[in-house]
């Protein structure tokens, strides 16, 4: 929830890293940072996950002042910013291959996103740990049958803390989000998707790869598909409601339609997403990061009620990987898509 900040305009130096192959075991934690980087030198580098990786410098170069950033080749190398150096890369020392080892002991892909067993004895708690890429069902015959009723996604403390902000500038301020949101749930979602291409694993065949994107693919469907038909009755609170019917009827004198006769009283679903379709305004080109992260907080109950009929184990652990995954990219950017001050408008209107 920090407020945007000015970019400063600086003299970049950039190093290009290659990435070690079979560096699938990332980790993260507190442990030296002093560098010295010079061609060939083995590092340690993060990714857009906050976790790191084994890779080497290729090169140093110097740059004019310039907007380059950094970016990732076919080949999944990476230019970074001498300013950015001190937060992205850790020296390969023995110190922090030993705090690596450590973690890669305790850091599973999906460990910010806990799944609920058994709260009262934790040694039986049973996790599905997802594979390095998301399709890949390698040794599920080792793992225990997953229960959706056994299944819970938690969000990590930070957006939980967003929430409750939400939660308060929306009943104790009689704040309402702007909308449509500046990033709207397709915004976030379709960025989600072009994210995991540029940082796809490309030591992946083809057919792997592509088969990790169709999945995502898919999960983002069913997000949207979700978030769509569920918005008006679970994730908006009441003065939401009469702000997004009043957003309607301001868009039907927009396109030249009668005065729309919609209330709080007499409105359907039925009625709401019709008029959605027919104005471009269904949810999900309306609502924004906060919205979706309300989803999220529900995905637990609606996986229990889904008819998930003869679905297989390893469909139903792919559905969740994906979530989870999805979940994580929503936690790493939430300061790119939520503002505090500049998300919401003042409002009169009762809760």
């Amino acid at each position: 929830m920090k407020k945007k900040m000015a970019r400063k305009k600086v003299r970049r130096r950039t190093v290009e890293f290659a990435v070690t192959a079979g560096n699938a075991d990332r980790f993260s934690g507190t442990i030296q940072r002093t560098l010295t980087y010079t061609p060939n030198t083995k590092i340690l580098c993060k990714d857009w996950n906050g976790l790191y990786y084994d890779a080497k410098v290729l090169r140093v170069e110097e740059l004019p002042d310039a907007s380059l950033v950094y970016g990732w080749s076919s080949r999944f190398d990476t230019r970074i910013r001498e300013v950015d150096l001190k937060e992205r890369v850790l020296p390969f020392t023995e110190k922090n291959a030993k705090i690596a080892e450590e973690w890669k002991q305790r850091v599973s892909y999906g460990s910010r996103f806990r799944r609920k067993s058994n709260r009262r004895d934790t040694s039986k708690r049973s996790r599905i740990r997802p594979a390095e890429s998301c399709g890949q069902t390698e040794g599920e015959n080792r793992q225990k049958p997953v229960s959706v009723d056994d299944i819970e996604l938690e969000l990590t403390d930070e957006l939980e803390r967003l929430l409750i902000y939400d939660q308060e500038k929306i009943l104790g301020e009689k704040s309402l989000h702007r909308i449509p949101a500046q990033f709207t749930v397709e915004d976030i979602l379709n960025q989600y998707l072009d994210h995991l291409v540029k940082y796809a694993n490309r030591q992946e065949t083809d057919s792997s790869f592509d088969n990790d994107i169709k999945l995502a693919k898919e999960c983002v469907d069913g997000i949207k598909e979700y978030f769509n038909n569920y918005l008006w009755s679970q994730l908006l609170y009441n003065s939401e409601r009469i702000q997004f019917i009043d957003f309607l009827r301001q868009r039907a004198k927009v396109f030249g339609f009668p005065q729309v006769n919609i209330s709080l009283r007499n409105c359907n679903l039925k009625d709401l997403h019709e008029l959605g379709v027919l104005l471009n305004c269904e949810p999900a080109n309306v609502y924004g990061y906060v919205h979706l992260l309300r989803l999220f907080c529900k995905f637990a109950t609606f996986l229990k009620f889904a008819d998930w009929g003869a679905t297989s184990q390893s469909t139903i652990r792919t559905a969740i990987e994906q979530l989870e995954k999805c979940a994580r990219y929503l936690d790493y950017s939430s300061e790119k898509y939520f503002d505090c001050e500049a998300d919401y408008v003042s409002s009169s209107g009762d809760s």
